[in-house]
């Protein structure tokens, strides 16, 4: 950064330990690490550590060392990570260390939630194509990832007049640059996250869990990247009480967020989802629950919308639906806009069963329906998004909970989507 003083590591009683990783490279452990700006922070790192490249992350001044695969953490890259222009095959990332002015606020992670980001990213799933400049930001290696890290405030950066230290906190994973929503970095991606004992954030992203919260906090982990993505979906499509909403893939991270939200509201919810699953999403609000096979044909929906109530004449004479809240496009994405009334809104943050679903596109505007592209909630809607969980007004759905050493068995679960709700790693 322009006007920071050049960082420089010093490594303190570096050990060998005997072995070698499955690459055949010498373990290493260290169990002290500090910077020369800030010279204040040291930590053992309890796990084998194979030595990465000494340079300090150029906006955190963050040390990383990369886990051994030996140890049980997924490779960050299961193949060519066309984001990063190249493959690769190192592990994910684990550690962090201290914090200049530029990286305020150091954690002792709690716990930290598992996302289909933390698979696509690795996957190169937000690229384009081949190309390195197609997709989103590209990466730099190596990287740990991790995006809903709840932990305690251990130490604040120069500068930053906070009463942040030793506080529990919630991190918002979205950090927004100049340019707003268009201009945004994000937490296990572009910059290094959660998966770790301890990781670095903007103090500005740490909002602080209030006292009378008396949620755990592995339940806590499981908010940040579902919730706030559903929340700015609902803001997006402008949801309004007494309106007919279907809700593609409900019982997911994203999904279950969605049915539990627009119920607050007093929409009345359809939901998409399996056979299995269906209780578990009437349970957290569905009025209506159907199955992905009828959710195929627009009958199989319209049939479903008539059992709700509804407040608009045109939606209630035509069996349609205000609004289409989507995470999985594919061949659902057709049935779907024809379900919509003249003039609904389609809202879109995910397509998992499908990028290149062919499209009607008369439908479209002969209809005159909103199509809104939803990613990363706003500052402001994140503070809404925190103020509804510490209220009590949604409700965690934790399904299952790993060590943090056990992360690549919890991403192979997660890609199994047999559970409902949210996966956790604990990472005390």
């Amino acid at each position: 950064m322009r006007g920071e003083p050049k960082a420089t590591w010093k490594r303190l009683e570096m050990r060998r330990d005997d072995g070698v990783d499955d690459r055949g490279t010498s373990l290493e452990r260290f169990r002290m690490v500090s910077c020369n700006v800030c010279a204040s922070l040291s930590f053992s790192l309890p796990l084998p550590l194979h030595l990465s490249p000494l340079s300090p992350h150029p906006d955190t001044h963050t040390l990383s060392l990369a886990l051994s695969r030996s140890a049980g953490v997924p490779r960050l890259g299961g193949g060519p990570v066309r984001r990063a222009g190249r493959a690769s095959s190192r592990a994910a990332c684990v550690a962090c260390a201290c914090a200049c002015a530029c990286a305020p606020a150091i954690r002792k992670v709690a716990a930290c939630g598992v996302n289909n980001t933390d698979l696509w990213t690795r996957e190169g799933a937000y690229s384009a194509g081949d190309d390195d400049e197609s997709g989103w930001t590209p990466l730099s290696f190596p990287r740990i990832q991790g995006a809903d890290v709840v932990g305690t405030v251990l130490a604040l950066g120069g500068g930053v007049k906070s009463p942040l230290k030793g506080n529990r906190v919630l991190v918002n994973p979205t950090i927004h640059g100049d340019d707003g929503e268009c201009d945004c970095k994000f937490v296990g991606s572009e910059v290094d996250g959660g998966f770790a004992s301890h990781c670095v954030v903007p103090a500005a992203n740490a909002i602080p869990i209030p006292a009378e919260c008396k949620l755990k906090m592995v339940e806590l982990a499981s908010f940040a990247t579902a919730y706030q993505t559903a929340w700015h979906m609902i803001k997006r499509a402008r949801v309004q009480k007494g309106e007919r909403v279907i809700i593609s893939g409900a019982s997911g991270g994203v999904g279950t967020a969605l049915v539990q939200m627009c119920a607050h509201l007093g929409a009345h919810v359809l939901g998409i989802t399996s056979t299995a699953k269906a209780k578990a999403v009437r349970d957290l609000g569905a009025q209506a629950v159907v199955t992905r096979e009828q959710a195929s044909t627009t009958k199989g929906l319209t049939t479903a919308l008539t059992t709700l109530p509804a407040e608009s004449k045109v939606s209630k004479a035509g069996g349609y639906a205000d609004v289409v809240l989507d995470v999985v496009a594919g061949d659902q994405l057709m049935p779907m806009l024809d379900a919509l009334r003249p003039r609904g809104r389609y809202a879109c943050a995910g397509a998992i069963a499908g990028k290149f679903p062919k499209v009607h596109w008369p439908t479209f505007y002969l209809k005159q329906l909103d199509l809104l592209g939803c990613m990363l909630a706003t500052k402001e809607e994140f503070k809404e998004l925190a103020q509804l969980i510490f209220d009590g007004k949604l409700r965690p759905l934790v399904a299952a909970v790993f060590p943090l050493k056990n992360l690549r068995e919890a991403q192979t679960f997660f890609q199994k989507k047999t559970f409902v709700g949210k996966l956790v790693i604990d990472c005390a």
